[in-house]
């Protein structure tokens, strides 16, 4: 009998070391793209705060950086995954996430918000909402960063 309880704990523990190495690998490339963010934003500009990087899958893809310039300025910089140009936007130049939420409310029935992040559409910043519609299809909406104004028709998975 001490064998067998033996055994099966000796089995689980391999099972949750391999669980955990998996996970490790799989989450691994989020953080070394976060991190080459981070350095390519912090080459370009002068920066004192990080605040956060966010990744969009998009036609292209980007790694949002929120940061904080030497001079106080907040700002949003659209570092791409690969090739494409790096470009930056003041964040009181645009809709911050709480505003394109609430205009966004107002304008579009849905059941659920499943998330809301900053991107690009075309190279040009952009918020992408993504949600399930009255009809539970799942829909990403895309909306200029600047104006709120819809940039393309909204894309519905059923």
């Amino acid at each position: 009998m001490k064998k067998w309880l033996i055994v099966g704990l000796g089995v689980i523990a391999i099972l949750i070391w391999q669980t955990v190495d998996i996970y490790r690998d799989a989450v691994s490339y989020k953080y070394a793209g976060a991190a080459k963010a981070r350095q390519a934003a912090e080459s370009r500009y002068e920066i004192k705060k990080i605040n956060g990087v966010d990744y969009f899958h998009g036609e292209r893809a980007y790694h949002v950086v929120d940061a904080v310039l030497d001079d106080g300025k907040r700002v949003y910089i659209w570092v791409p995954d690969g090739k494409g140009k790096m470009f930056s936007a003041p964040v009181s130049s645009g809709y911050d996430k709480r505003e394109i939420l609430n205009a966004f409310s107002q304008h579009v029935r849905f059941k659920h918000i499943v998330s809301a992040k900053l991107g690009a559409v075309d190279d040009r910043p952009a918020w992408e909402i993504v949600y399930y519609d009255e009809k539970n299809r799942y829909v990403f909406s895309y909306y200029d960063f600047y104006t709120g104004k819809s940039l393309i028709d909204p894309i519905a998975l059923q």
